[in-house]
């Protein structure tokens, strides 16, 4: 998607919460981000991700990487995914940048 490129990033994450959005944080990779967060909806740590923008310029939607996210709802799905097991996988446990996905 583009359109973050155009807009700011936390608008953008604005307009996928109206439009009914719902994404999950499957990677961390950044300053502020750490295992507590893999897993939360990006609705429950945008104000979060506005506190690390402010620091440390880090991209709300993670457009520079920062982490990954995964669509768990949306209106155009039948019904939402449901995620019944997970595992935490650390590339690197950096202070700077973690290196920590999730195993769906």
């Amino acid at each position: 998607m583009y359109r973050n490129r155009i807009k700011d990033q936390s608008e953008y994450l604005l307009d996928l919460e109206k439009v009914g959005i719902n994404s999950i944080i499957v990677k961390i990779a950044a300053i502020g981000l750490k295992r507590v967060h893999l897993g939360k909806q990006l609705c429950h740590v945008r104000e979060h991700l506005e506190n690390l923008k402010r620091k440390f310029g880090v991209h709300p939607a993670g457009e520079g990487g920062e982490l990954e996210s995964f669509v768990i709802d949306a209106p155009m799905f039948s019904k939402s995914i449901s995620i019944d097991e997970t595992e935490t996988v650390t590339h690197s446990d950096d202070f700077d940048a973690p290196g920590i996905p999730y195993k769906l």
